[in-house]
């Protein structure tokens, strides 16, 4: 463990706290306007935000499981390691459901907002993944979480790392915004030319073909690329990764054969809209029986439906057809089902043409993101190491 500077210390999160580590409510959602609203882990994003326009109430009140201010959240499962520190946003009350865990931060030893960003940094997620356990869904429990050793400065410094660091936040938010301001185009540029029910709806499965399946073990020595759910960047849509793997090492689900242009969508927890369009570098290679692979045919452009796949109407009809309650899950067929409108497909290529556009700004848009988001890791580095105040 890396020696820190003078006056720092090395202080496990259950030390930092108010008690111990506190599970949430077991309440199930109810879809109602009540002045209680139920933080779930699907309703945190991945900078820590909430979601506000997919929040719910809780079928039951907990009053022990309301949120205070500065109450410090941690994703025991799904997507584990996740984090939110808790503000006074409106006159609700907030309940926290039961795969979240509440830490309360002693703010006589860590400022709560101190320890959050530490909650970002590439040291934190490393730890995540080297302790989490493995299986059909990841999991840290409360006491693995309150062993997790963070390097504490005094007080005043913590307050200075924090102005920095929310500084550097600022600007990583804003050209996300203009990321997310890209996608809002596509989606009002979508509702311009085929909202308001002009053309008639009809299932997705009548305009596709046949994909096929692929056993990568049978040719072990081959490496292949492969896409797993956990590659998906659900924020934005897009294939973030794609494991190269050799064909003896090939995971049981690595069976879906994909081509450019395809359109995946996971059939697990439809819920997080983990959609993507298959790109030339990922031709004829290996996605998870966790997706429905759609290829359309010649009266379907990929980019349309892809578009709608990424829609919430489109995510509320999947979430409908759910089953399970650990595992919820859809079918393919399910999805299949799923009635869209089906204008010509020459204003199809129109629209497809002016996303094309759009996306070459989203590209050029990238670089500067990766750059932005490089510097926040590496202040992240600093701070977490005590470099980052001389």
């Amino acid at each position: 463990m890396k020696e820190l500077l003078k006056n720092w210390e090395w202080k496990k999160l259950g030390e930092l706290c108010l008690g111990k580590g506190q599970y949430g409510s077991g309440a199930s959602k109810v879809y109602f306007d009540s002045k209680v609203r139920y933080i779930r882990i699907t309703d945190i994003d991945d900078r820590g935000n909430l979601k506000d326009d997919e929040m719910v109430s809780p079928s039951t009140i907990e009053e022990d499981c309301f949120l205070e201010e500065n109450d410090l959240l941690f994703a025991r499962s799904g997507s584990v390691g996740r984090t939110y520190l808790h503000k006074k946003r409106d006159n609700l009350n907030y309940q926290y459901a039961g795969y979240l865990i509440r830490f309360k931060i002693n703010s006589k030893i860590a400022n709560p907002e101190f320890v959050y960003y530490l909650t970002k940094s590439p040291q934190y997620f490393n730890w995540v993944e080297s302790i989490k356990k493995s299986g059909t869904i990841s999991n840290i429990n409360a006491r693995e979480f309150a062993s997790y050793e963070l390097p504490i400065p005094p007080l005043e410094v913590q307050k200075q790392i924090i102005t920095i660091l929310e500084r550097a936040e600022k600007l990583k938010n804003l050209r996300q915004e203009a990321n997310d301001e890209n996608n809002t185009i596509i989606q009002a540029l979508f509702y311009e030319m085929f909202g308001n029910n002009k053309y008639p709806l009809e299932e997705i499965a009548k305009h596709v073909k046949k994909t096929d399946s692929r056993d990568p073990t049978e040719i072990p020595n081959d490496k292949f690329k492969y896409v797993d759910i956990a590659g998906i960047d659900n924020n934005i849509g897009v294939i973030k990764e794609a494991k190269e793997i050799i064909g003896k090492d090939a995971p049981s689900r690595a069976r879906r054969e994909i081509k450019v242009n395809d359109i995946i969508v996971s059939t697990v927890r439809p819920n997080l809209n983990a959609t993507a369009l298959v790109p030339k570098g990922l031709d004829n290679q290996i996605c998870s029986t966790g997706f429905c692979v759609i290829r359309c045919d010649n009266t379907l452009n990929p980019k349309y439906l892809y578009t709608i796949t990424r829609q919430r109407k489109f995510v509320n009809e999947l979430i409908a057809k759910t089953k399970g309650a650990s595992y919820p899950a859809v079918t393919n067929n399910d999805i299949l089902k799923v009635k869209i409108p089906i204008p010509p497909i020459s204003l199809q290529n129109q629209f497809a043409s002016l996303v094309e556009k759009i996306e070459s700004i989203k590209q050029n848009q990238t670089q500067s993101t990766e750059e932005i988001n490089t510097l926040f890791d590496a202040l992240m580095q600093k701070a977490f190491q005590g470099e980052l105040i001389a």
